[in-house]
């Protein structure tokens, strides 16, 4: 069974056994309360999952050993647990979508009534609330009274003359401007504020800055969180050719040596907020390289002496390389494994391209020496990476395969270049 099969199974099997994970995931229960429909508030443990989208359910325990009860937004009033609140409401929901591919082309809202487990942003004399549904389309809330109103906001697609363009219905700014109108101070920034937790967040900020008020109840918008460091790897590279017409008959089935090559580079990894971290966008930028060489011989099928080829090629290629990754990561007692994937883009810094050609006619030697070959000069190259690893502490172990579509910008040769790769990093 050769690495590359065998790196497969490997992937395939973490893979797995995360979204195993995923689906069934361990348990994570914290001290918490649920609020009953009287009023009662009763002290317990919650499974608490950092919910990137507003849960339609939990699962609540009197006591860590106690049996579970799952309860919906119909049934209780309200939870929290860590530093989180959320408020059992019936409310308005805009049910179009916010994706780009299938925004609408008018500006109408389709409201629906739900009833749903809101995110407490602010509480104070005037509220905020949060609500993300399952298609990832985030939503705000103003409270008045004991009744919830939804901040109105639609992004659609306008027809132009020069086409659709991209257009936003703001219909909450008239909603803020009324319900925070006891502060002229603010005013100017209402007309511009973005329908985004972070900004809107600020914007209640500014409000009892203003009025020299406190917020009883503040969750702060958790942000990405910024990993440096440096990599160090060993990269076993092997080059395949693959020539489609006779003007490349010297590539054909030849077999390159493997080339061992030491890798370092930089990293940066951004952990996503919520979802426990779970989630990350990795970037890698790093000096690679490879140097190898192989054979064609041929001869002439009835007399050997007669008239016989040997053709050497060599190639020695360095590149400068960033890898961009989507990172899943789970978190054990005292590490993290993962498992990655993504694009790399290469640039060449440097080739040296050699060719020999020995031609034997009986006694008659004759040598020619090539430094180039038709179009290969490809000095920016493309390819796919996969990964998996695990992290212990400020240092990480990962073992990576990356392939690219090589030097050959012809259709009449394909060129790849793939690599199995050993990293050790260590983070700042």
């Amino acid at each position: 069974m050769n690495r590359k099969s065998v790196f497969y199974k490997i992937v395939f099997t973490v893979i797995g056994m995360l979204l195993l994970q995923v689906s069934f995931g361990q348990e994570n229960y914290l001290k918490g309360y649920i609020v009953e429909k009287t009023g009662d508030t009763i002290p317990g443990f919650i499974d608490y999952r950092n919910w990137d989208r507003n849960p339609d359910k939990i699962s609540f325990k009197d006591g860590l050993n106690s049996a579970i009860t799952n309860y919906t937004p119909s049934m209780i009033k309200a939870f929290g647990v860590k530093d989180e609140i959320y408020i059992s409401a019936e409310v308005m929901v805009e049910t179009s979508s916010d994706i780009l591919k299938d925004l609408e082309n008018n500006a109408n809202l389709h409201l629906k009534t739900f009833t749903v487990f809101l995110q407490t942003m602010v509480t104070g004399p005037k509220s905020l609330y949060y609500y993300k549904n399952k298609s990832g389309k985030e939503q705000f809330y103003i409270r008045q009274d004991s009744d919830f109103e939804l901040l109105l906001h639609k992004r659609y697609l306008n027809q132009q003359d020069d086409g659709e363009v991209l257009t936003e219905s703001n219909k909450y700014f008239g909603q803020l401007a009324l319900y925070l109108s006891d502060c002229p101070q603010i005013q100017t920034l209402l007309k511009t504020v973005e329908y985004s937790k972070p900004k809107l967040e600020k914007l209640f900020q500014e409000y009892y800055g203003a009025k020299h008020s406190r917020m009883t109840f503040q969750k702060k918008t958790e942000k990405s969180l910024f990993e440096f460091g440096i990599t160090g790897g060993v990269a076993s590279t092997n080059l395949k050719l693959k020539p489609v017409t006779d003007l490349y008959y010297y590539l054909k089935n030849v077999k390159y040596s493997p080339s061992t090559n030491l890798i370092p580079g930089l990293f940066l990894n951004i952990v996503l907020p919520r979802n426990q971290g779970k989630f990350c966008i990795y970037n890698e930028i790093n000096y690679s390289s490879f140097h190898t060489s192989g054979q064609y011989y041929e001869s002439s099928p009835n007399n050997p002496d007669l008239n016989n080829r040997l053709v050497t090629t060599q190639f020695d290629y360095t590149y400068l390389k960033m890898s961009n990754m989507i990172r899943y990561q789970y978190a054990l007692e005292h590490m993290k494994i993962f498992v990655n994937g993504g694009i790399s883009n290469g640039c060449v810094l440097s080739n040296k391209i050699y060719r020999k050609d020995v031609i034997k006619f009986y006694e008659s030697l004759t040598t020619k020496e090539y430094h180039s070959l038709p179009d290969i000069n490809r000095t920016y190259v493309q390819g796919l990476v996969v990964g998996i690893g695990t992290t212990f502490k400020r240092y990480s172990l990962e073992f990576r395969y990356d392939v690219t579509n090589g030097m050959s910008d012809t259709n009449s040769l394909s060129s790849y270049v793939k690599s199995c790769i050993f990293f050790i990093g260590l983070r700042f």
